[in-house]
């Protein structure tokens, strides 16, 4: 490390330390506020507001001074690059892992002798490691939107179907029992929504949990360099993960197949469950209200998200795919100090349930995920929370593009699965490089 890198890493981690003495210190009957902070996420702004209004409290007994403004995820970069510009930028972000990496160069990364790995890896769940980098954290996991699996419970009925599928196997009995057709083989009923692109929310997240639980972590760092692995083959020769999650992925719009249950000329997924005209519905945890609200009437559950069974492949995990939110400094906030103190006490285990309460989502801190929840639901979302995974996206709307790319290239014929992912893989590459 040159000297100028040292003081660097020594003024940081002053901050830290800084941050933390005077949260410990806080509590009593009049407080210092510390300097206004403004923190930009694509969190939705009323849920983050209610949570700042807990977190906040009385200003005799807070002291911290934090205002949140949303910005939509698409115009995101834009935004913020043109605030920054002209100095009108924020202290710090709140982003999903998929846009922290195009903000990387931005943000202050917390050094590992302010906060060690070990301590890190032992407060937060695993998902939260891709903060870890060779330069020190670029972020504190806040919350994760973990993929589950919602089921309508009367057409499971109906089917005579007794439970939700726990591994992918089982759905090559189950759709056949779900999906209903008219006289003319119109689908009626679809059993679940996978095998297209446009109309199946969340797409791109589902093809990615099915890569990641086959064996591939579509990218990952070799040293300090970001590389794709989304064309790799693992483990036995010649066997690409990716690939394998492809093949099962588009399976449900192929014609030819038993499981057959979608296509791309069907409604929006979600309307459809919401609809009552498709049995399993792979959503976040986040929507749970908007499909409560949409249909009160509808009847339904959540499952976890299925697995690939023991046995069928020595490369799988168990897992799902989460997006997860953290909170990064920005190398231009004029406040530094008092952002690393409020983003610290934010991101604690005193807030956090109130955070946890105001957005209907799970947690990242293990000693919170570990407490028992009464709410069928929310112990579903934190065994979720738990096991979520994620990977480093160079640009989530140009990666999402690939994705699409893959699905309607092997659909349509144009490329067999094999050409579609290599080609994949090539675009990821130079994405990453660009």
């Amino acid at each position: 490390m040159t000297k100028f890198q040292i003081i660097l890493t020594a003024v940081f981690g002053m901050f830290i330390i800084i941050g933390m003495v005077a949260f410990s210190m806080y509590r009593g009957t009049s407080v210092q506020k510390l300097s206004p902070v403004t923190i930009w996420g694509t969190v939705n702004q009323k849920s983050f507001n209610d949570f700042l209004s807990v977190a906040q409290g009385e200003s005799s007994n807070s002291a911290l001074n934090v205002t949140y403004v949303q910005v939509s995820e698409a115009s995101f970069e834009k935004t913020l690059v043109e605030a920054l510009a002209s100095g009108r930028g924020p202290d710090a972000v709140l982003l999903p892992h998929t846009m922290v990496l195009k903000q990387a160069e931005r943000i202050v990364a917390i050094p590992y002798t302010s906060l060690p790995e070990r301590t890190y890896k032992d407060t937060f769940s695993q998902e939260a490691e891709l903060y870890l980098t060779s330069g020190g954290i670029i972020g504190l996991p806040f919350i994760v939107d973990p993929l589950v699996l919602y089921w309508n419970r009367d057409l499971f009925s109906a089917g005579f179907v007794a439970t939700p599928p726990k591994y992918w196997s089982d759905l090559s009995t189950i759709v056949p029992k779900l999906t209903r057709k008219d006289e003319r083989l119109n689908i009626t009923k679809s059993a679940i929504a996978m095998g297209a692109y446009n109309n199946v929310d969340h797409a791109k997240e589902i093809l990615s949990a099915l890569m990641l639980q086959a064996g591939t972590p579509i990218t990952r760092f070799s040293g300090s360099t970001l590389q794709s692995e989304l064309a790799t083959s693992f483990g036995e020769v010649g066997y690409v993960p990716a690939q394998s999650a492809v093949d099962f992925f588009i399976s449900f719009s192929d014609t030819s197949k038993p499981t057959y249950t979608w296509n791309r000329s069907m409604p929006n997924a979600k309307d459809a469950f919401v609809a009552g005209d498709l049995a399993m519905y792979i959503g976040t945890a986040s929507e749970l209200s908007e499909i409560r609200s949409k249909n009160p009437n509808l009847n339904f559950d959540i499952a976890m998200l299925p697995q690939v069974k023991p046995g069928n492949n020595s490369q799988a995990s168990t897992l799902t795919y989460g997006t997860m939110y953290g909170l990064s400094v920005l190398k231009m906030s004029r406040v530094v100090t008092a952002t690393f103190a409020s983003i610290i006490e934010l991101a604690g285990s005193g807030n956090v349930p109130a955070l946890v309460q105001s957005m209907n989502l799970p947690p990242v801190r293990r000693d919170l995920l570990a407490v028992t929840q009464p709410d069928p639901y929310k112990t579903i979302f934190y065994n979720s929370a738990l096991i979520s995974r994620g990977w480093l996206d160079p640009d989530p709307i140009a990666s999402d593009a690939i994705f699409n790319t893959i699905v309607q290239s092997v659909t349509t014929g144009r490329l067999s699965t094999q050409s579609a992912v290599s080609k994949a893989g090539q675009e990821l590459r130079i994405l990453i490089n660009q």
